[in-house]
């Protein structure tokens, strides 16, 4: 299933203003992901990217949930995201009751990395990219 809308966010979280020449943008997305040049992006790798680029904004989603500031969304307060008790635990990877921005963005950045994983290798290759992009 091909997932317009995360490729266009990705394109545009990386700066291009346009979503045209998404070949090439393929190639680009690769090669500023790969940090260790092993032709391959990681979850980690992909991980360390999006938040250095869209860190704030990603913070900026999760202080929505964060209604009382204190750091940590609860369930009672994940409702305003409209999620069910089971996707609040599947986000709640230490199972303390709270979701933290790390395990926020964690699973947040993994959705969107699976969306590219065709293979489901672990792995996005510029071949997943021109495939998905097609």
């Amino acid at each position: 299933m091909k997932t317009t809308s995360v490729i266009l966010s990705l394109i545009f979280c990386l700066g291009f203003q346009s979503p045209f020449c998404l070949a090439e943008e393929a190639h680009y997305i690769i090669s500023h992901f790969d940090i260790n040049n092993n032709d391959a992006v990681s979850f980690d790798e992909f991980y360390i990217v999006m938040i250095r680029k869209k860190g704030n904004a990603i913070y900026d989603t999760f202080s929505v949930g964060d209604l009382n500031q204190n750091g940590v969304i609860s369930a009672s307060e994940a409702v305003i995201f409209n999620v069910t008790k089971q996707e609040f635990h599947h986000v709640d990877k230490d199972g303390d009751g709270e979701v933290t921005f790390q395990e926020f963005s964690s699973v947040m950045l993994h959705d969107m990395f699976e969306k590219f994983d065709l293979n489901h290798d672990q792995l996005l290759k510029e071949a997943e990219f021109d495939a998905v992009l097609d």
